[in-house]
């Protein structure tokens, strides 16, 4: 068997190396698959790729914030009709007792079809045929009858519209649950990606630092750090309609439950808190001057002090009024007045 023992070894020898090189070229073959972006594109190609991946979730979110303008408008109307409702039923229960008094008087007397045609009623035209009945019922009454009657019927068109606009409400808020759904798992997919593009950009361009650490590494534009680091999605929705007739005083910035939320500027954390709308948030006063707020915070990482431009202050979350749509309620305030549009400086911050 010696005589074989060679040939054995180097035929065996050869498959192995054929199946080392063929193991290595499947893996070649295999690295541009994970590695998110092809190596030797030009810049203007990995900008055009990061706007058409920064394109995909802003629709998305277009979408989003739509549903939910349109929702926060049902609910307002909800409320308007809850609140007629309401109105309506306390001016019936003030007439009870009158009209329940003159159908009494009228029913002992034998009159039920008088009743019938009084509550039937809309205006005193309606009983111009009735002359006798007429006759049987004093003005007085007959004004507070013809009055029950509308009021009923009003009562009853309210509760019908009512009711048709609680099943639009809920198919919005369905509607919008999905969509919420559907760009958080955006959020997931487009992550690496995402990381790897602003990463290679960043290189490229050489224009932003090197962050060590395992979280999304924040986007710096020239002296502004977006608000939210890794992938995240917003429109300028200032003035869209908010709920108790209220109107959009900030930008919602989308982005998954957890990601850092940092400084955009340099600045000092000068209140850290919680309220029934706002839930988490953090007021930033800069060191421009200019006031920072971040809303519906998952975490409040830093409470007090001084920050650095960059640095991470929270994480975004849904608390407060924004159950189930986990983003940044960003908004900004020159000079520490009154609220402006903060989507031009978080435009320039994040895109």
């Amino acid at each position: 068997m010696l005589p074989f023992g060679p040939l054995i070894s180097t035929k065996f020898a050869s498959q192995a190396t054929r199946i080392v090189v063929a193991v290595g070229l499947l893996l070649v073959g295999l690295v541009p698959a994970f590695s998110g972006v092809a190596s030797g594109e030009s810049l203007s190609d990995l900008r055009a790729r990061m706007d058409d991946l920064q394109g995909e979730l802003n629709a998305a979110t277009a979408d989003i914030e739509a549903l939910h303008a349109k929702e926060e408008e049902t609910h307002t109307q909800v409320d308007q009709l809850e609140q007629r409702q309401k109105n309506l039923q306390k001016r019936k229960e003030g007439m009870m007792d009158q009209v329940i008094e003159a159908a009494t008087i009228l029913y002992k007397n034998g009159n039920t079809s008088t009743i019938e045609a009084l509550f039937a009623a809309d205006s005193f035209g309606e009983l111009s045929n009735g002359i006798e009945m007429l006759s049987k019922v004093s003005e007085h009454d007959t004004a507070a009858f013809i009055a029950f009657s509308r009021l009923q019927k009003e009562l009853n068109a309210v509760a019908a519209e009512l009711s048709e606009k609680k099943k639009a409400l809920a198919a919005q808020s369905e509607l919008l649950k999905a969509k919420n759904d559907e760009l958080l798992s955006k959020f997931d997919e487009v992550s690496a990606e995402y990381e790897d593009l602003k990463a290679q950009l960043a290189e490229e361009a050489e224009a932003a630092p090197t962050v060590a650490s395992n979280s999304p590494s924040p986007t710096f534009q020239g002296d502004l750090a977006c608000p939210v680091s890794g992938p995240v999605s917003f429109i300028d929705s200032w003035g869209y309609p908010r709920s108790g007739g209220r109107s959009h005083q900030g930008v919602d910035m989308m982005a998954n439950y957890g990601q850092p939320v940092v400084a955009i500027k340099s600045g000092t954390v000068t209140y850290a808190g919680s309220g029934e709308l706002s839930g988490n948030w953090i007021q930033l006063t800069g060191d421009d001057g200019n006031v920072y707020w971040h809303m519906h915070l998952q975490d409040i990482v830093v409470s007090s002090g001084h920050v650095s431009i960059g640095q991470q202050i929270g994480t975004v979350g849904d608390t407060g009024n924004a159950t189930g749509t986990p983003h940044l309620h960003f908004e900004y305030h020159p000079g520490g007045g009154s609220a402006v549009n903060p989507y031009p400086i978080a435009a320039a911050a994040c895109f």
